[in-house]
Order: structure tokens, then sequence, then C-alpha cells
């Protein structure tokens, strides 16, 4: 088995390109002590050790479908968007949005309560999702209160694009678009999905 340690002093095991984590290790029937790691090696093993592997700020993209690039947590602003606009419209202050991305996998979650749904008209949508999502349209999860429909709420995070839409299922499995008729000031809506995006 070849050496964990690279000849080129500093980063992850030898045969793992830049940015990812994989290559080769040691054989433990293998007496390695005259393999000396450089001081880059042992601050990447020591973290890795100690639970802690940094991804770059900028990701590393990789061919490699087994390799891991990007590792990454954050806060986005949701916005309720009425075909696409929000004149006047005003949150309350549990207003969040939180994400995790690893490697293409973004899971992303927001709290949005309103306090005026404002003067737009039109489709309802969530927009200031983290990423764009890929060339699949993707299920979302939501919980909505305050709303002055009958049905089921549904969310769908559309292709291609960094917005999710909000619908309504009837009891008869009729699907229809929510819209600003449907929203009053004092809405709330606790919303999640997992999506993929395209690089």
């Amino acid at each position: 088995m070849t050496n964990f340690w690279n000849s080129g002093g500093g980063g992850p095991p030898s045969g793992a390109a830049g940015g990812e984590l994989g290559g080769t290790y040691p054989d433990p029937t293998v007496d390695n002590s005259t393999n000396i790691p450089s001081s880059g090696e042992k601050t990447w093993l020591t973290n890795a050790l100690a639970g802690s592997v940094a991804f770059p700020a900028t990701e590393v993209l990789s061919t490699n479908p087994n390799a891991l690039t990007d590792y990454e947590r954050g806060t986005w602003t949701p916005t309720v968007r009425f075909s696409g606009l929000s004149s006047g419209v005003t949150y309350g202050a549990g207003r969040a949005g939180r994400y995790t991305k690893i490697g293409q996998l973004v899971v992303a979650n927001a709290e949005i309560p309103l306090t005026s749904k404002g003067t737009s008209s039109g489709a309802v949508g969530l927009g200031g999702l983290p990423f764009t999502n890929s060339t699949m349209q993707v299920a979302a999860s939501v919980y909505a209160d305050v709303l002055t429909h009958s049905g089921f709420v549904m969310s769908v995070v559309e292709s291609g694009l960094a917005l999710a839409d909000m619908r309504s299922l009837s009891v008869l499995g009729v699907q229809t678009q929510l819209t600003n008729t449907d929203v009053s000031s004092g809405t709330y809506f606790a919303w999640s999905a997992s999506y993929q995006i395209s690089t």
C-alpha cells in the first residue's frame, strides 16, 4: 500500500486530489517510523484526528464521483414574494434562514412570520434560497398558519432557480397555486427542503 504521507508536503494523503479527502493510508503491519510527515501534513492529520477538517472557502471541484469537495454552514434571508414582487411586505422578529451544504447537497430551513403581506399580488413564492437548484424540481416540507384557504399546503423548489412555490392540494387531489388572497398579515411559514445544485 502506498505510504500515507505524500512527497509534496502538506495536505491530504497521497492519491487525493486538491480539495479531496481520500488517497491511500499506511499498512499497519509495516514499520513507517522512518516516514516523517511535514509540518503541513501534521496540521492536516491533527485536525482530522481532532474531528475538524476545514474545506477551502472556494470549493475545489472534482470529477471524481466519490470525492467530497465542500462543507459549509450559513444563514440566508427568506422572502415572501407574490409573482416575484414583495412591495410593502414586512416580517416579524423570528424571521430566519439556515443552511448546510455538503458537496452538491443543500439542506435549507426557514421561519417566516409576516406582519404585513404588502400590496403585491399573484402567486406566492419563497425567495432568497442560499443556492440555485439544479434542473430537477424538488418537493419541500412546509407548515403554514393563518391562511385564508382550504386544503393542504405544499411547496416545490423550482428547477434552475433559488425559489420555491407555495401550493395548495384539495381533498380531491387538485393542485393550485397559493396567491396573495390566501395570505394574511400574520401568516406564518416554517419551511424545509433538501435539494442538489448543479456544481
